[in-house]
């Protein structure tokens, strides 16, 4: 119970100014007596005496006293607060590659399952629980239900192939815990197998991380590309294996063409170590795959697969004033049609599906794809400035732009200070700003190179051609060839009556006008196909549209070793206040008034 006015019980002094009047007031009784004459000398003494005594206890003075404390208590308006509701448990369940891992027993997803269900096993009737899956894309399984179907969610849940959404998991998470369910706190499950940061800076409950799995002996295949040369060659193949456990391993490796072994090679690999595959495929071939022959703790990267590029002519537009280092670039690449423009002659000019900037931007981007090289200031993006030999090479190795290459290696001799856009993540940076940006902005996947490659060393390695080819990839140039990693959207064809995906997890249909698949979260190969325009099924006879191949090739996610995270601090209070239920300042007036009935109907009586 609370009080919204408390001042209100000064009114109880009115019980001592009863109390002060029945001790103050003279009470004497007529007696008939036979004679005054032996009183006489006690007139002095009964002069002498005090005048007041202890007030005798009757009815009317209780009624009195009872009445003036409860209409002091109603004007405090006493307030009967509802409990507050119970628990509100949000499990988060990590459900990214590495919890695949059998170091613990079925798996490390399976014994997040039975600790989770542990925790909702626990819950009261008056608690929720809600479970969020935080795989590729954080998804919800249950919201403030009930702890039986908490359980059921957890029961049905299965880890994926791909890297995790752990931060954004958290985010769904914090969200979650402000639905009016009761006191609400946060548990992740999970291995700690990711990169920092992985958190956002503060949640509004408290959150509790339980680690799970011990080991760390992976061999895992970390990257693998494929490329035609320009003179219409035999296509060839880059792949790296490393042992990302603290114990040396002997791996044998198998490659295959089209299903057909082509060799095997026995790696011998020390903790930590890497070693570089370079491999040339019988021509003709379609599909590649390298397979390690390894018992280690997680089979989800112990494969990957490829598509070799095919040899259609793929456009492209080359706005710059001095195109001769990017246009050999370009052109070195398989199958790519260069197609020059000045700056001068952009507003007039064709443009293909991608456009290269160098040194010139427009100040609004076409409607194509774009790769952005040395952009300079008043175009589309916020230049501030260039910055001489800038220090500091970093990266993120994870990224799909960087396979295959090391920029470390990378001198920089001038680099565009520029404002990053909030559709743009970096990719690779120094101690100046971002260097390698990519993002999508209203329907155009867009890549950043925000420095000038004849300022660099880059047009004297081989990581140039591979950065724009793999910058080729995410522009959904290559998503039908080549590799896919695990959680990637992949550009569909055309697809005006709708379509239907094949994977490993079954079919999925794909509504009419839609040009991206992201649920690529399972390894293996996927097949797209015409839907029927009523029901949406493939057809039987109909050959595949397109077809590509999912694999890990995620470093951060191969690195199994379980590692410790530090949860951010809530921000709100963790127990919230009681809500109130039931006002009784009008029962209580209402008593008042009975009250004062009582002590009217005792008064008269005695009178």
């Amino acid at each position: 119970m609370t009080l919204e006015h408390p001042g209100a019980l000064w009114w109880l002094l009115l019980a001592l100014v009863i109390l002060l009047l029945y001790i103050l007031r003279t009470q004497r009784r007529r007696v008939p007596v036979a004679s005054v004459r032996l009183w006489r000398g006690l007139s002095e003494e009964l002069e002498a005496r005090r005048n007041w005594r202890p007030p005798r206890w009757t009815w009317l003075l209780a009624l009195q006293l009872a009445f003036v404390g409860v209409v002091a208590l109603a004007l405090a308006g006493p307030v009967l607060l509802r409990p507050p509701g119970g628990r509100h448990l949000v499990v988060v369940l990590d459900a990214s590659a590495s919890m695949g891992a059998t170091d613990v027993a079925p798996s490390r997803f399976g014994e997040a399952q039975r600790l989770a269900a542990e925790r909702v096993a626990a819950l009261t009737p008056a608690d929720r629980v809600t479970v969020i899956r935080a795989g590729a894309e954080p998804r919800s399984l249950a919201w403030a239900a009930s702890a039986e179907a908490g359980r059921a969610a957890i029961d049905g849940a299965a880890p994926g192939d791909a890297p995790g959404a752990l931060d954004s998991a958290l985010a769904l998470a914090a969200a979650a815990t402000e639905e009016p369910a009761g006191r609400g706190e946060i548990v992740v499950l999970s291995d700690g197998a990711f990169p920092p940061p992985a958190f956002p800076s503060a949640l509004g409950a408290p959150v509790e991380f339980v680690p799970i799995g011990r080991g760390d002996q992976n061999v895992a295949v970390a990257a693998l590309a494929l490329r035609r040369p320009p003179n219409g060659g035999p296509t060839v193949g880059y792949a790296r294996v490393t042992n990302f456990g603290r114990a040396s391993a002997t791996v044998p490796a198998r490659l295959t063409a089209d299903g057909l072994p082509v060799e095997t090679r026995n790696l011998e690999l020390g903790a930590g170590a890497s070693e570089e595959l370079t491999f040339t495929l019988p021509p003709g071939t379609r599909t590649v795959a390298l397979q390690l022959e390894t018992h280690d703790l997680l089979a989800t990267d112990d494969r990957a697969e490829a598509r070799a590029p095919g040899a259609g002519d793929r456009p492209v537009t080359l706005v710059s004033a001095q195109p001769d280092v990017l246009a050999r670039a370009l052109r070195a690449l398989p199958g790519v049609r260069v197609t020059t423009v000045a700056p001068d002659d952009y507003a007039g000019a064709t443009l293909a599906p991608l456009v290269v900037f160098d040194g010139f931007l427009p100040r609004a981007l076409p409607a194509a794809d774009a790769i952005v090289v040395n952009p300079p200031a008043g175009g589309a993006l916020d230049v501030r400035g260039t910055t001489e030999n800038p220090a500091g090479v970093d990266y993120d190795p994870t990224n799909p732009l960087l396979t295959a290459i090391d920029p470390a290696a990378f001198q920089l001799g001038r680099q565009v200070t520029l404002q990053p856009p909030d559709w743009a993540v970096p990719v690779v940076w120094t101690d100046d700003g971002p260097a390698v940006l990519e993002g999508a902005v209203d329907g155009r996947r867009v890549v950043v190179l925000a420095f000038d490659p004849r300022a660099s060393n880059l047009p004297r390695l081989r990581a140039f051609p591979l950065l724009l080819a793999n910058a080729l990839d995410r522009l959904g140039w290559g998503d039908r060839e080549g590799t896919v990693q695990a959680g990637q959207a992949v550009r569909l064809p055309p697809n005006a009556s709708g379509q239907v995906v094949n994977g490993p997890a079954g079919a999925e249909r794909v509504p009419a006008g839609v040009d991206a698949y992201a649920d690529t979260e399972r390894v293996g190969r996927y097949t797209v196909a015409s839907g029927d325009p009523k029901t949406g099924a493939a057809s039987p006879d109909a050959a595949p549209l397109a077809e590509f191949r999912v694999s890990l090739l995620a470093p951060a996610k191969s690195d199994i070793r379980p590692r410790a995270q530090t949860m951010p601090a809530p921000t709100g209070s963790p127990d919230p206040r009681p809500a109130p239920a039931l006002a009784l300042a009008g029962l209580l007036l209402l008593g008042a008034v009975a009250l004062s009935t009582a002590e009217w109907w005792w008064w008269g009586k005695g009178n």
